[in-house]
């Protein structure tokens, strides 16, 4: 019987010039890929030790040779679709359909983020049917759903919280609430954390 429980890790993979722009634009390639690297090894880190079946779906290709399966993570590929909206909704219908049923889903953009708030996460999605974790910025770190609990509404919910969204906004966390009021849906709200999207989020973190 599969575990009721499923972490989710969106990764894209660490190839030079092609993670962290925002940050490559100001400190340069190189930097960007570093920086990078390190929020991996951080996610890797807090998500380990999660009693949750845990996958990683890869941005590009899955990478044999890298740590996440020797971390006993299921090693999957993200949606062929441009749009991340559709991405997220086909990789929670699949590992829904994998029978599992609180599915959370994170990035790996947030050195705030760790083990606590994930198993809070799930421990939400006992009595909730929906949570969420707004980044400072406005979008989100995390966001999972306790499917049984939804139960044939499950498509719908999917449908409005992820297809024909605005991306990369200040208002992103806030449409996904009001997606699950729409959809009366009963939902928790994780701390607010801060996302590594630009040099100066990464400067600001490694002060602490």
């Amino acid at each position: 019987m599969a575990n009721k429980e499923a972490l989710i890790v969106f990764v894209k993979n660490p190839v030079l010039g092609k993670v962290k722009t925002r940050i490559a634009n100001k400190a340069g390639d190189a930097m960007a890929l570093e920086i990078y690297k390190e929020l991996l090894l951080h996610t890797q880190k807090i998500t380990a030790k999660t009693s949750a079946e845990r996958y990683v779906f890869y941005a590009d290709f899955i990478d044999d040779k890298d740590t996440w399966a020797s971390l006993n993570f299921k090693q999957k590929m993200q949606d062929s679709s441009p749009d991340l909206g559709t991405k997220m909704a086909c990789a929670f219908r699949d590992i829904l359909q994998a029978g599992h049923q609180k599915i959370v889903i994170i990035g790996s953009d947030c050195f705030d983020i760790d083990e606590e708030i994930i198993n809070k996460s799930f421990d939400y999605l006992t009595d909730n049917e929906a949570v969420v974790g707004e980044a400072k910025d406005g979008g989100y770190y995390l966001i999972g759903f306790n499917f049984k609990a939804i139960g044939e509404q499950s498509t719908e919910v999917l449908k409005q919280v992820f297809y024909n969204k605005k991306w990369s906004h200040e208002a992103v966390a806030k449409e996904a609430t009001e997606a699950f009021e729409n959809q009366k849906l009963k939902y928790k709200k994780l701390p607010i954390l801060t996302d590594i999207d630009e040099y100066e989020d990464y400067l600001r973190a490694r002060v602490f």
